[in-house]
């Protein structure tokens, strides 16, 4: 990924609520009005300390986006905001739901817990997810409930792909620091 040939943003993608923090970055729910659709923008203040988280998000997302256990992804750009340093935005698809560890913790809260059933459900799903992303090469090294989002309809979507390891790089050599 080459920075300074990434489109800017312009004044296409308006950010709204703040809707998670991680180590690198804050995601933001925002409308598209472009395509006059609700995204996720994530956005990294700090380019330079993150390049290695970038490029693996980047690689993941742009080479498996959009299948059913992960986000579609809308593109990559770069904001230079006034006054401040520049930034880095991944668009991707806006995931309905709640991490499955807020829903853990507001089961727990009212005294409720998933049913034996329903917890098969779920780990057949993170299973299904993992499979798809070792069968493209990709090791997420990330793997807990506050990187999976549950929808209403009990989908589930990996998030946060800034520690994957890709297990082969683009010359098609195998990774030797996993």
């Amino acid at each position: 990924m080459h920075l300074e040939e990434l489109p800017t943003p312009g004044s296409r993608f308006e950010l709204q609520e703040l809707i998670g923090v991680g180590t690198c970055a804050k995601i933001y729910a925002a409308f598209d009005k472009q395509k006059g659709n609700k995204v996720a923008v994530k956005v990294v203040d700090n380019i330079a300390e993150n390049i290695l988280e970038i490029e693996s998000e980047y690689r993941v997302l742009t080479s498996i986006g959009g299948n059913p256990y992960i986000p579609e992804f809308h593109g990559t750009y770069l904001h230079s905001p006034k006054n401040a340093k520049r930034q880095l935005w991944f668009v991707m698809e806006f995931c309905e739901g709640v991490p499955v560890s807020e829903l853990l913790c507001y089961l727990r809260k009212e005294e409720k817990m998933l049913t034996e059933e329903e917890i098969a459900a779920l780990l057949k799903l993170f299973l299904l997810g993992l499979q798809t992303l070792h069968e493209n090469e990709i090791i997420h090294r990330d793997v807990r409930a506050s990187n999976f989002i549950i929808s209403p309809e009990g989908d589930i979507k990996f998030i946060d792909f800034g520690s994957c390891a890709l297990v082969k790089d683009t010359d098609g050599k195998t990774h030797s620091s996993l």
